[in-house]
């Protein structure tokens, strides 16, 4: 008898203790919904602290990095040698010399994309310009070991500073470098345009030497004088071209617009900053508030468990 009445008792207990089950469809509003629309001032307030810490960290502290620009436009080989022929008849026509020169444009508007980019010419613009010590601190915990290390870190560096793009309607290349000085920026700008320069220059007067040896030894040889007088002809050009290439200053390319870096920074932007945070921020509080329902839930249901077994052993100690 007393053990039905302790039974009947730990019923009416539990029942008490239970927490109301909510309709199907009113659970997540009640449990999810409520607490977030309660805390919307304490979001907004944590929200507008943030974006303000935000921008005075961004202007203040974080490290601010310029970007220097140049706009080239690429020569194509056959200006070159319309220069050295002296006119534009040999293309037979304005509008096919026009068509003509534009995909000679881009063609080599794509050899210097390749050369840019290239690990080649990059550490080549380093290593002559001596800029290692600027690129790689002598502080710095990874310090190349090796050459090859030391050209790969080099590398690495540049590419995340240098950028180069090709616009298809233009016809122009925009070459950029990002440093900390904004005066820097455009004098290593400047050393990768003078590099290209000199590499297209190098590389045409190699050339033309070689086919100047070459001809002239066919003509030295040949019985025929109609055809060594043309052979003499072409190597009468191959010498124009190459003295060209020594002598012209915008040999391989033009320069639109020289090297040049806005006082703006162009990095961290603070409007960007705040902008991202002034997101983020709501949805990281209504992501804890979230989680701290579902724990308590967890923890509600848990405690009428441990009565219960409670209760029950009480009543089996009986």
């Amino acid at each position: 008898m007393a053990l039905k009445i302790e039974k009947a008792e730990s019923e009416s207990y539990d029942k008490g203790r239970l927490s109301p089950v909510f309709p199907r469809g009113e659970t997540y509003e009640g449990l999810y919904l409520l607490p977030i629309l309660d805390n919307l001032k304490l979001i907004a307030i944590v929200t507008m602290a943030v974006v303000i810490a935000t921008f005075v960290l961004t202007k203040t502290v974080m490290e601010k990095w310029y970007q220097a620009t140049a706009i080239i436009e690429p020569v194509p080989e056959g200006a070159v040698e319309n220069r050295v022929e002296g006119g534009m008849g040999g293309f037979g026509g304005s509008s096919m010399s026009s068509f003509l020169m534009a995909a000679g444009m881009d063609s080599q508007a794509q050899e210097y994309l390749t050369i840019l980019r290239s690990f080649t010419f990059n550490t080549g613009v380093a290593l002559r310009h001596n800029l290692t010590g600027e690129l790689i601190p002598v502080d710095s915990d990874e310090k190349p070991k090796t050459q090859r290390e030391l050209k790969m870190q080099l590398f690495e560096i540049l590419k995340a500073r240098f950028k180069v793009d090709y616009s298809m309607q233009a016809h122009n290349l925009g070459v950029h470098f990002i440093d900390r000085d904004p005066i820097r920026a455009e004098q290593i700008l400047q050393f990768y345009l003078d590099d290209l320069r000199e590499l297209q220059r190098q590389e045409t007067i190699k050339n033309a030497s070689a086919a100047i040896v070459s001809l002239e030894k066919e003509a030295s040889s040949t019985g025929d004088s109609l055809l060594r007088e043309n052979l003499y002809a072409l190597v009468a050009r191959q010498v124009q071209r190459q003295k060209l290439a020594e002598v012209e200053a915008d040999f391989a390319f033009k320069l639109l617009e020289a090297p040049i870096s806005p006082d703006r920074q162009y990095s961290p932007h603070a409007s960007l900053n705040c902008f991202v945070m002034m997101l983020l921020t709501p949805f990281l509080m209504i992501v804890v508030i979230v989680a701290r329902q579902i724990w308590r839930g967890e923890q509600r249901e848990e405690m009428p468990n441990t009565r219960r077994r409670s209760v029950s052993e009480h009543g089996a100690s009986f």
